[in-house]
């Protein structure tokens, strides 16, 4: 079997189906092929899902509306397909059916130093279902927690690049990790690093410029002034 769909999950909820324009599905059923996606073809007892999605509901009404979602997903967004398998009373969806950028992202965190920048940056195009609706406590609890996973490999892997670039390629450094602030504008380890790319490149009024933005930016939405590493470095830049 191959894939037929394509999910997208950073930045944004779309499902594809065979190459045609986004399939429209209210947010439980998205929720819910997300979900069922981001497990990676472990299956989940419906119970388990039951409450996630549907806690203001008795088990035997959560397993109804389950019930009455798979249905609705196969008929409309799967065209029929047998995409979701049901179990033993638990539920699955084959990552050999449903491409999945999330999987992609993956893929390129498991091949390190190999993967440029560039791919990386192309594939997250934004935090996991980003300014996805409120659905219930457990499944906001658990994207959250997704979320915070995706960012903080994502910074790793873009760390790692730009801490092997080769010398002499300061400005790939540099646009490293503007990638890197542009995902955490608050993680002063960033803004260090974005400091000393500008400085490494010869542009001193660019990394000084960095750090009076990162002062105002950590005043501002965290009340804290710079670290002392971050007061260091900027002390022997302007030094230079």
């Amino acid at each position: 079997m191959t894939n037929f769909a394509y999910l997208k999950l950073l930045g944004g909820f779309a499902l594809r189906v065979g190459g045609a324009d986004p399939v429209l599905l209210p947010s439980k059923a998205q929720a819910l092929v997300a979900f069922l996606v981001l497990q990676a073809g472990r299956p989940v007892r419906r119970e388990i899902v039951g409450e996630m999605l549907w806690p203001d509901r008795g088990e035997q009404q959560a397993r109804n509306s389950l019930k009455q979602e798979l249905y609705l997903l196969r008929r409309d967004a799967f065209r029929g397909e047998d995409v979701i398998a049901t179990k033993d009373g638990a539920i699955s969806m084959s990552p050999g059916r449903i491409a999945c950028d999330v999987n992609e992202l993956r893929a390129l965190f498991n091949r390190g130093i190999e993967a440029s920048w560039q791919e990386l940056s192309q594939v997250y195009a934004g935090p996991l279902l980003h300014g996805f609706p409120t659905i219930s406590a457990g499944f906001d609890d658990f994207l959250i927690g997704m979320r915070r996973v995706l960012e903080a490999n994502m910074l790793e892997a873009l760390g790692n690049l730009a801490d092997n670039t080769r010398s002499g390629r300061d400005g790939e450094r540099v646009a490293i990790a503007e990638r890197m602030l542009a995902i955490d504008p608050l993680r002063e380890d960033v803004h260090r690093r974005l400091i000393q790319g500008y400085a490494d490149a010869g542009q001193r009024v660019d990394a000084i410029r960095i750090y009076v933005e990162a002062k105002v930016l950590l005043r501002r939405n965290l009340d804290v002034a710079p670290a002392a590493k971050t007061e260091a470095l900027i002390r022997r830049i302007r030094d230079i």
